[in-house]
Order: C-alpha cells, then sequence, then structure tokens
C-alpha cells in the first residue's frame, strides 16, 4: 500500500491495475481501512489519496466523490468502476 505524499496518483497509472483509496483526515473508516488494505489478498498495487490534500489527483476521479473512505479501480490510467470495502476485502474486484 502507497500512501501518497505527493500530488502524483498519475505517475501510478502505469500499473495494469490499481486500486485507489480516496480518504481524509480525521475519517475513522478511513483509518480502519488503511490498516487492513496491507493484509488484503491481491496483487494489484493500492494507492491512498487524501482527498483533502490532494486536489490534482481526485480530478481523475470521474464524478464528485460521495463518501469516504471511496474506492476504485483503474486499468492503465482509465477509471473502471466503484468498489465496496467488501469487494477489496475479499478480493472480488473483478
Amino acid at each position: 500500500m502507497i500512501e501518497l505524499k505527493q500530488d502524483n496518483l498519475v505517475d501510478y497509472f502505469t500499473e495494469g491495475k490499481l486500486l485507489v483509496m480516496f480518504s481524509k483526515e480525521g475519517c475513522g473508516m478511513c483509518d480502519r481501512l488503511k490498516k487492513e488494505l496491507p493484509k488484503t489478498p491481491g496483487e494489484d498495487p493500492i494507492v491512498v489519496v487524501n482527498a483533502i490534500k490532494h486536489l490534482t489527483s481526485i480530478k481523475y476521479y470521474p464524478k464528485t466523490i460521495p463518501f469516504y473512505p471511496t474506492l476504485a479501480l483503474y486499468e492503465k490510467g482509465e477509471y473502471k468502476k466503484d468498489l465496496t470495502v467488501e469487494q477489496v476485502i475479499y478480493n472480488q474486484i473483478y
């Protein structure tokens, strides 16, 4: 799991499939999920984006972020779909 320090989500779009978690500081569910993400099965990279700090990176989400955490699947830089926490934890993202 990679937690962005800079506003550079685009740098990770060279990966085939990429799971992105849009979060914000003070979100309890986001903090809990960040602890669980490294334990999830699957080999696709996971990037955590702070949606309050990384305003350029959130522009790659095709709509307004509805809630936190919001999980999205990208393939070669293209948004594919939103995911639920359960889909990620149980590796049912495809």
